[in-house]
């Protein structure tokens, strides 16, 4: 098999295999994880009056097995060539308006400061949040090269106040390898 072959293979058996006994699935889960980070301080603000972006602060560490994020730069560095799961999600609430129309959320991957994968919701003003973002993707990545969530705020008129809730079970950030044998 080639590697890709054989990474698609080891990604479905990781997301739809059936695993025997709650044992074996926390190891087969636990074990190729590298980070997994959430947003669990206290509300990021956004106020968008023409394009609002930002790295979304995934402040709290609750597994990183080898160092590899940094919760100051918001950076995960891959410590090898490989292919890496990553899972990014975030949850969106609306603190105030002034009539805005043209609402787009959109949340990006960032692969070393450029869009590897991206996600985004266009709504009116009769829509609210909270507004759930989620974008899983598996990326070829070589030793170094960094992954980052990105986070953007588009109104077409009128201005909008929103915030990244912070509650690790709906802002997360996860990154998992997949070894090549």
């Amino acid at each position: 098999l080639s590697n890709l072959d054989n990474a698609i293979r080891q990604i479905k058996a990781y997301l739809l295999d059936p695993i025997d006994g709650p044992d074996a699935k926390i190891e087969a889960l636990s074990s190729p994880i590298r980070v997994t980070a959430t947003h669990s301080g206290s509300p990021v603000q956004l106020v968008d009056e023409s394009d609002g972006a930002i790295t979304v602060a995934f402040d709290t560490i609750d597994l990183d097995s080898g160092g590899d994020y940094n919760n100051a730069t918001y950076l995960f560095t891959a410590p090898e060539d490989g292919f890496y799961l990553v899972i990014c999600q975030v949850t969106i609430e609306k603190n105030a308006s002034a009539a805005p129309t043209a609402i787009v959320h959109q949340l990006d991957v960032m692969v070393n400061g450029v869009s590897g994968a991206r996600t985004r919701k266009d709504l009116d003003a009769m829509d609210t949040p909270p507004v759930d973002l989620l974008v899983t993707r598996c990326f070829n990545l070589s030793a170094g090269q960094t992954l980052q969530g990105r986070y953007t705020l588009t109104v077409g008129s009128g201005t909008m106040e929103v915030s990244i809730k912070a509650d690790p079970r709906s802002t997360v950030f996860q990154v998992t390898r997949f070894a090549l044998s």
